[in-house]
């Protein structure tokens, strides 16, 4: 039975993608995280039944203003820099990366903020909630780890927990950072042309860490929403689209099986759904990026998305040092 494949794409197959595809793909994953995470950012916490949301979306898909992203993307160099610079993750060189990168204006949340801050002065850093955070903070920033470790599966989830551990302590939030990275490695580990939700699927829940959370059921019930052709409401009233990373990443995993291998139409479906837009449509883009690679992002986007010292060039640059690093076999 089809279960969720991009639309006109056969079942997977395993092959390697060339380097130079793959280097793009790279490219791709990064700067479709920012793009989307851009987009996104001005409709945080709108409501998908906001009348206002569509024809403001509309507006600034259309517009030449640049665009800025948040500190999902924010995070996510900060990942890379430290993970390039150390050569492994080494959580307190995560931690003082991500704190050597805080940015205000890249609007953080609050827990996130005071934990970063404490460890600015050299205080305590323990989780702001007694349990951890179930946000979605640790999963987003993952994109590096899946790009240098996505034919690894063990290393993948090992590194990508550890990363998120820094901040977030709660099993959830953890679990989030292993199946994101699984779904991103699982998209780039397939050929273009041979991506399958079946396949995703089978790559996050073949880990603990995710098949013991609520995000399992969550997974689970993607399959059936694309079976159905199901619209973005079905999804959102399914999955949820709110800071929990058990609404929200299954939510961008959704929109990117539904609406790929179109780049536009994966973030616009994503932001149109509500809820936490930035995040979601940062891992929808993620998702999307890696299929299509770099020169399948529309290029008034890329020329629009932010360009100061760790603009487009620069996560440019950083995808391209992680490929390095992979093809040298990780780090």
């Amino acid at each position: 039975m089809k279960r969720g494949n991009v639309p006109g794409l056969a079942p997977v197959q395993l092959c390697v993608p060339d380097s130079a595809d793959m280097r793009a793909r790279f490219r791709g994953a990064f700067l479709g995280c920012a793009i989307g995470d851009a987009l996104g950012r001005p409709f945080e916490m709108m409501s998908r039944t906001d009348r206002r949301l569509s024809a403001k979306l509309d507006a600034l898909l259309k517009s030449s203003a640049p665009l800025a992203y948040s500190d999902d993307t924010q995070m996510t160099i900060a990942v890379a820099e430290s993970l390039l610079r150390v050569g492994t993750v080494a959580p307190d060189d995560v931690l003082a990366t991500l704190a050597e990168n805080y940015d205000a204006a890249r609007g953080y949340g609050h827990g996130t903020t005071r934990m970063l801050h404490a460890f600015a002065r050299g205080e305590s850093h323990a989780a702001t909630w007694a349990d951890g955070s179930m946000g979605s903070g640790g999963a987003v920033r993952v994109v590096p780890i899946a790009c240098v470790h996505h034919d690894a599966n063990d290393l993948l989830a090992s590194a990508a927990e550890a990363t998120a551990l820094v901040t977030h302590a709660h099993a959830t939030g953890r679990a989030g950072a292993v199946a994101h990275a699984a779904a991103l490695a699982a998209v780039l580990d397939a050929p273009t042309d041979r991506v399958t939700f079946d396949a995703i699927a089978v790559a996050i829940l073949r880990h603990d860490a995710v098949a013991r959370t609520p995000l399992r059921s969550k997974v689970e019930q993607i399959g059936p929403l694309l079976d159905a052709s199901a619209d973005g409401a079905a999804a959102v009233a399914a999955l949820g689209n709110g800071l929990s990373v058990d609404e929200a990443m299954p939510l961008a995993l959704f929109c990117f099986m539904r609406w790929a291998p179109d780049f536009a139409a994966v973030v616009r479906n994503t932001i149109a759904c509500g809820g936490d837009t930035d995040t979601i449509a940062a891992m929808s883009g993620a998702y999307c990026g890696a299929l299509v690679g770099e020169q399948g992002i529309d290029a008034r986007w890329l020329e629009r998305l932010e360009n100061g010292p760790k603009g487009r060039d620069y996560l440019r640059a950083l995808a391209d040092e992680c490929f390095v690093v992979h093809e040298r076999g990780g780090t």
